[in-house]
């Protein structure tokens, strides 16, 4: 059963294409710790306005290709503003309401965790979390913590845990005082590869949960800073410690809706200030202008109705920025095979009506991403890689350097003197 679990689009249970050019770029082996089970990896280079970045990919799965994991590591990955609160609660609005743990504060670093679904975290025993301390190597299944580094995590007494139950999602981040961290966010059924987990207590219960309750929330287009939900009456994460391990969960403060809603409208402005700069282009620009426009009209004595109206504002500026981070992802894409195009015709010494295609094609991909249309550019781009990817461009230059005007007349010589082959004859290329 495919679940609703997903990271870069590929869900838990869903087959992965064996054939596809993406899976062609993991590394892949049978898995160390699951029988049965193929472990796959790869590394991406990446780069935002904030600088370079690898996102480093690994996914689990049978035989047949159905997917029990999939996970995305990003390092370094940056947090500013309430970015953190927002990428968990575009993620709330998919999945549902997330259990929330603060990490203890540990040399300057801050640190959130949110899971979704069935998939329970057990703390990890204390044996295996001095091996790890150690720099040993342990099985213990998949396991999470906050900074990304296992080792560390142990020798800071930091928590980590190991994964059990059924399917879910995890996002986990953490940050240092100038907004630089890690975050990795993951997918998995643990029910698939692993046996039923021995019964011990929840995780959050000694540690301290917040709820966003009703927030918004899908997977996490960029990375963004750890925050606390706006349903809760403690102060953000970044700027306050977390309570200490040994206390109760904090009393939560029940908000109307209406509040929610201003709140909301107040995160989506911020939003737009901080990163509106970091848009692709004008078109992204001009369609968050005028939604912040009607945003920063409300005031604080505006009713029900007007709130839950501008509701739907707050998605399209959530909308916009996914499709913005969708462009600039396609748009690298885009870029890396014009390159690779334009060097190719560099080096033709002729004209042709491939050739006249191939240089419209290239053509329409800049227009595309000059005028910020995503589908425009994905069309663009795919009768690129239509006209290309095919080699004609390279089988039109053999035939042109043999004496030939097209391919057919090349591939029909080469045939008629294929058959004579044996019989001393040479056919005349003319």
């Amino acid at each position: 059963m495919i679940s609703i679990y997903a990271v870069d689009g590929l869900n838990l249970g869903a087959k992965v294409n064996f054939e596809s050019s993406v899976y062609r770029q993991y590394q892949c082996s049978p898995s160390e710790q699951f029988d049965g089970f193929s472990w796959c990896t790869r590394k991406v280079a990446e780069s935002s306005r904030r600088g370079p970045f690898v996102s480093s990919y690994s996914i689990l799965h049978s035989p047949d290709g159905t997917v029990s994991y999939v996970n995305r590591y990003l390092e370094p990955a940056w947090f500013s503003g309430n970015e953190a609160n927002e990428d968990i609660g575009r993620l709330a609005r998919k999945y549902g309401q997330p259990n929330v743990m603060a990490m203890p504060q540990a040399e300057g670093v801050q640190g959130l965790m949110a899971s979704w679904g069935t998939v329970t975290l057990l703390p990890l025993d204390a044996n295996n979390l001095a091996l790890l301390a150690q720099g040993r190597d342990i099985r213990a299944g998949f396991m999470v913590d906050f900074l990304g580094n296992f080792r560390r995590s142990a020798q800071l007494g930091l928590p980590i845990y190991r994964l059990a139950g059924g399917p879910g999602f995890v996002w986990a981040a953490n940050w240092d005082q100038g907004g630089r961290g890690t975050l990795r966010f993951f997918a998995v059924d643990a029910s698939t590869f692993a046996g039923p987990a021995p019964v011990q207590p929840q995780v959050q219960a000694n540690l301290g949960t917040s709820s966003i309750a009703d927030s918004a929330a899908s997977e996490p287009a960029s990375p963004s800073p750890p925050p606390v939900s706006a349903a809760q009456p403690s102060p953000p994460v970044s700027t306050a410690p977390p309570p200490p391990p040994a206390s109760p969960p904090p009393a939560v403060t029940r908000i109307n809706p209406d509040e929610r809603a201003r709140q909301r409208i107040k995160d989506t402005l911020s939003r737009v200030s901080y990163h509106r700069g970091d848009l692709p282009n004008d078109n992204f620009k001009t369609k968050l202008d005028a939604i912040a426009s009607r945003l920063a009209a409300v005031s604080n004595g505006a009713d029900s109705a007007t709130l839950k109206t501008l509701m739907s504002d707050c998605d399209a500026a959530s909308a916009i920025f996914d499709e913005a981070a969708e462009f600039t992802r396609v748009s690298e894409i885009a870029g890396r095979k014009v390159a690779i195009v334009n060097a190719k015709l560099q080096g033709i010494s002729f004209d042709a009506p491939l050739v006249q295609d191939l240089k419209t094609a290239v053509g329409g991909v800049g227009n595309a991403q000059t005028e910020g249309d995503l589908a425009a550019l994905k069309a663009a781009l795919s009768s690129l890689n239509a006209l290309y990817d095919t080699g004609r461009l390279d089988r039109l230059a053999t035939a042109k350097a043999n004496g030939f005007e097209t391919i057919e007349s090349y591939d029909d010589y080469k045939d008629r003197q294929s058959r004579l082959s044996g019989s001393g004859i040479i056919l005349n290329k003319k």
